[in-house]
């Protein structure tokens, strides 16, 4: 390899605002960028990041590198796991373990799923969604205090959430935690890239698509929760990020020399959520899903039906909502996690109260539950004796999968049809 090769992907950017950014006069060094070359590329089915981010770093998709959502399902079982690079690796060759074998050096920062930290030569910092807090989410070890002492602390995710029906002023706090980790971001970048013998640096920055689902509805008027007031006040923070990552290009094409290359790209686009469907309620509700009639499942179903919605709300404006997910959903770290271990991103304690406390597989009645859901993008399960411990399904496969597809390709809400 003659020149560097430095991939800058920001996550969940529709063409639509870019194209605005550009009309606005926001990102000029990505609107030269594009002078040179640009393109619209199709994003992985379903457009999620976990999945799109994977097929990116190993060119397959993912019946063959097995990252198909945010939550895997245990081979052979009902529970579940978050994904791991170790997974990853394990059904296929990332890009910068091709380069590590011809002794090739990459530097990789927050590419999903990055934990725990691939220790091809280089460096490796781990994403948000699969690294466990306090966990050793940077390779080489030793890089993450050379990080904090010479730019700053890398941190993994901003310091305040945010959802629809919080108040303004958490609101604030959650845009200058975002923006601040962003720049942060920015800076580090720059450090490892003058300071790091690397041929390839791959960016991954997780911000344009962390700000579009918090502040969706402030972004399109016909939301139905859309605020004229709080729009007219942050409404363009969407560009006014942009223009962070278009100073940290512009200082890259400056930086690069003759023969290195620059590629911009994202992983998917992003539209506007006014209506949800909840498939396992869809399919309860159509007989292919069946609870058991214990007394603590009637209990979980009752308070789901007539408490859930209340105290997920009161939860979210106090803000304990997400430390108790990620409490529900984060377990233990282990200093022995490495890049071959395939193992749970879930503590089995905290999954198991979970599971105990929520809605969840425990509650089916498996004997005759013929289809499931375990996430969201629309991935449905069909509850076959030859991968479930409790499958009954053999036969009847392909006349319940044309079942299926033919109910939902006719699902329509009471106003409309669903597209």
């Amino acid at each position: 390899m003659t020149g560097k090769i430095y991939v800058i992907g920001l996550d969940g950017i529709p063409p639509r605002r870019l194209e605005s950014a550009v009309e606005r006069g926001d990102v000029p060094n990505l609107e030269r960028a594009m002078d040179c070359v640009s393109g619209k590329t199709v994003s992985t089915n379903p457009p999620l990041s976990m999945l799109a981010w994977s097929t990116f770093a190993t060119g397959q998709d993912a019946g063959k590198h097995g990252i198909y959502n945010f939550m895997l399902r245990d081979e052979g079982k009902y529970t579940t796991h978050f994904p791991s690079y170790a997974r990853l690796r394990s059904n296929s060759t990332p890009l910068w373990e091709y380069l590590d074998a011809v002794d090739v050096g990459s530097g990789v920062m927050n590419l999903m799923p990055g934990y725990p930290p691939s220790r091809s030569k280089g460096f490796h910092i781990g994403d948000n969604v699969t690294s466990p807090n306090g966990s050793s989410f940077i390779h080489p070890r030793d890089l993450s205090e050379e990080i904090e002492q010479e730019v700053t602390k890398y941190e993994l995710e901003p310091v305040t959430s945010y959802s629809r029906g919080k108040s303004e002023s958490v609101l604030q706090e959650y845009l200058d935690s975002l923006f601040g980790m962003e720049q942060d971001r920015t800076e580090i970048g720059k450090y490892l890239i003058q300071n790091k013998d690397c041929q390839v640096f791959t960016y991954i920055f997780l911000g344009p698509d962390s700000l579009q689902h918090s502040l969706g509805h402030l972004l399109d008027e016909n939301h139905p929760e859309y605020n004229t007031e709080l729009a007219e006040k942050y409404g363009d923070k969407f560009f006014e990020l942009l223009s962070i990552y278009d100073e940290f290009i512009g200082w890259l094409m400056e930086y690069m020399n003759e023969d290195d290359i620059l590629m911009v790209l994202s992983d998917h686009g992003h539209g506007s959520v006014k209506r949800e469907i909840n498939l396992n309620s869809w399919l309860y509700q159509n007989n292919y899903l069946h609870f058991r009639t214990h007394p603590w499942t009637k209990l979980k179903l009752f308070g789901y039906n007539h408490v859930f919605e209340a105290t997920k709300y009161t939860l979210k404006k106090s803000n304990l909502l997400n430390p108790i997910k990620k409490f529900l959903t984060t377990r233990e770290v282990n200093d022995d996690d490495d890049q071959d271990s395939d193992s749970s991103n879930t503590d089995t304690n905290s999954r198991d109260l979970k599971d105990m406390l929520t809605v969840s597989h425990l509650d089916y009645d498996w004997s005759s539950t013929k289809a499931y859901t375990i996430a969201s993008g629309g991935q449905i399960f069909l509850n076959t004796e030859e991968k479930h411990e409790e499958g009954w399904i053999t036969t009847e496969y392909e006349r319940i999968c044309n079942e299926l597809v033919a109910s939902q390709s006719g699902l329509e809400f009471a106003s409309g049809a669903l597209n």
